[in-house]
C-alpha cells in the first residue's frame, strides 16, 4: 500500500471528522473572556418545582442518544429530587424507532442557599 495515500487518507477523515463536530455543535468556539452570567436572586425552590422540558442541549453523555427529554424536580424541603427521563429512538432508513423510555434519579441542593439559584445535581453516578 502507498504510504502517501494512507497519509492522505487519515488527514482526510480527520478534517472530515472536525468539520461534522463543528457542523453539529460538538465544538463553541468563541474569542475573548466568557460574560460574567449571574443567577437569579430570591430563589423560591417551590416555585422551581415542577417539570422542565428541553429545548435546547450541549452533547452529554448522561443523554446520549436520548430524544423528548424532560426533568421534574420536586421540593424535599432543603434539597430537590430531580427524575430526568427520554425516549431512545434510533433512526432506520429515515424514520424513528422508538427503543425504550429511560430515567435516572438524583438530588440537586443550593450551592449557598442564602444568595442565589446556582445547584449542584448529583446522579447515581456522579455530579453534573
Amino acid at each position: 500500500m502507498d504510504v502517501g495515500y494512507l497519509h492522505r487518507f487519515t488527514v482526510s477523515l480527520c478534517v472530515s471528522w472536525i468539520l461534522v463536530a463543528l457542523c453539529e455543535g460538538i465544538f463553541v468556539f468563541k474569542t475573548g473572556r466568557c460574560p460574567h452570567v449571574g443567577s437569579q436572586p430570591n430563589f423560591d425552590i417551590a416555585r422551581f418545582s415542577g417539570i422542565w422540558y428541553e429545548y435546547k442541549r450541549f452533547p452529554s453523555l448522561l443523554e446520549a442518544g436520548l430524544d423528548c427529554t424532560t426533568t421534574v424536580y420536586g421540593d424535599a424541603g432543603d434539597r430537590l429530587t430531580v427524575v430526568k427521563e427520554g425516549v431512545r429512538r434510533i433512526k432506520i432508513f429515515g424514520q424513528y424507532i422508538t427503543m425504550n423510555r429511560e430515567s435516572i434519579e438524583g438530588l440537586a441542593s443550593l450551592v449557598n442557599s442564602s444568595t442565589s439559584a446556582e445547584l449542584n445535581v448529583s446522579y447515581a453516578g456522579g455530579t453534573s
